[in-house]
């Protein structure tokens, strides 16, 4: 027998596995997604392939790996600094969109769109810069799964950022000059005074092929 119900406006889902009441935040607010997620859930009870998920709080794992981050040899200062902003910026997002959430477990793949969405929607991050984000956020996953028996949800997706896309980036475009433009720069260029110690002109690169 399972039930959905909402805690500050996130569905959770209660069920029995082993004759014991189980509950389980959802981290969604829509009831669509909780409705499907539920189906998934009834399937995997029903199969007897429920994992039973681990609880670890976010308070007590965060500190412990933010002294993994800095006993880290090859993280720079200013890296250990830019890893730990970007998670405590995730972590604020979650405090105050789903203050329900207070445990890894809870954080949904879902949860992770929807920060990354608000960063580059709201914030207008560069794509560059919310990849950087959701690197960091699944880095932080695989320490938890290695390191203090983090299970997630959903078995077949042990870290929930390895679902979430990454946003396209844009290439820099490369351009070169004209002829034109070249014969202008060599023109400069010869009424420069030369310098011998450099044996003339400097050399410069012609047009792409």
């Amino acid at each position: 027998m399972t039930g959905l119900f909402q805690r500050n406006s996130v569905w959770q889902v209660k069920y029995y596995q082993n004759g014991k009441p189980r509950y389980r935040s959802l981290g969604t607010k829509s009831r669509d997604i909780a409705e499907k997620k539920l189906k998934h859930i009834e399937a995997d009870l029903e199969r007897g392939i429920l994992i039973e998920r681990s609880r670890t709080s976010i308070a007590a794992f965060l500190s412990q790996y933010s002294e993994h981050l800095k006993a880290k040899k090859r993280l720079s200062p200013r890296s250990l600094r830019t890893d730990i902003s970007r998670l405590r910026h995730f972590f604020s997002f979650i405090e105050k969109e789903y203050p329900s959430v207070r445990t890894l477990e809870g954080i949904t793949s879902a949860i992770i769109s929807e920060f990354l969405s608000f960063k580059v929607s709201k914030e207008k991050v560069k794509a560059k810069t919310a990849n950087h984000y959701r690197q960091a956020i699944h880095t932080m996953f695989n320490y938890a799964i290695k390191h203090v028996g983090f299970t997630a949800d959903d078995f077949r997706f042990p870290n929930p950022a390895a679902v979430v896309e990454k946003y396209p980036e844009a290439h820099p475009v490369i351009s070169y000059l004209e002829p034109e433009q070249i014969r202008e720069q060599l023109d400069i260029l010869e009424r420069l005074p030369q310098n011998p110690a450099h044996g003339g002109n400097a050399h410069i690169c012609g047009p792409a092929p």
